[in-house]
């Protein structure tokens, strides 16, 4: 009967296992080797064009980029100079004695209301003048059309 031996079994799965990693890595180095004579081939100025105009393109990039984050800087700053003198005028209104806050606050009511009642009085002068022009205009309508 035959019995195996296991050094011959283990050269036989060692076989197996080994080849098609072989052929892979020879494949490899074919595509690496075959890579580096296209490299080699290639013109040292195209190379050297192909590289400024990368650079060139970078540069233009990182001007653009240094222009938007200038104007983000600029529109940051506006707003803090906006809060800045905002929140100087509420120290001055809160370090303001209380009988001048007084003062401004009832005049400042005070043209408030005064514009509220004006707007009032528009409102109401436009709704009258439509209720007394739509009704003559209604009328004229009824009588024209049979």
């Amino acid at each position: 009967m035959g019995t195996y031996n296991w050094v011959e079994q283990a050269s036989w799965v060692a076989g197996i296992i080994s080849l098609p990693l072989s052929v892979i890595f020879l494949v490899q180095a074919l595509r690496m080797s075959r890579q580096r004579l296209e490299e080699s081939q290639e013109d040292p100025s195209e190379a050297l064009e192909d590289r400024i105009r990368r650079a060139t393109e970078s540069f233009a990039e990182t001007g653009r980029l240094l222009a938007e984050l200038q104007n983000t800087f600029s529109v940051q700053q506006a707003a803090l100079k906006k809060v800045t003198e905002e929140a100087e005028e509420q120290a001055l209104l809160r370090d303001m004695d209380p009988e001048t806050a007084e003062k401004m606050r009832r005049i400042i009511v005070g043209e408030t209301k005064a514009t509220l009642r004006a707007e009032r009085r528009t409102q109401r002068l436009y709704f009258a003048g439509g209720v007394l022009l739509s009704i003559p205009i209604g009328a004229l309508i009824n009588w024209l059309v049979p």
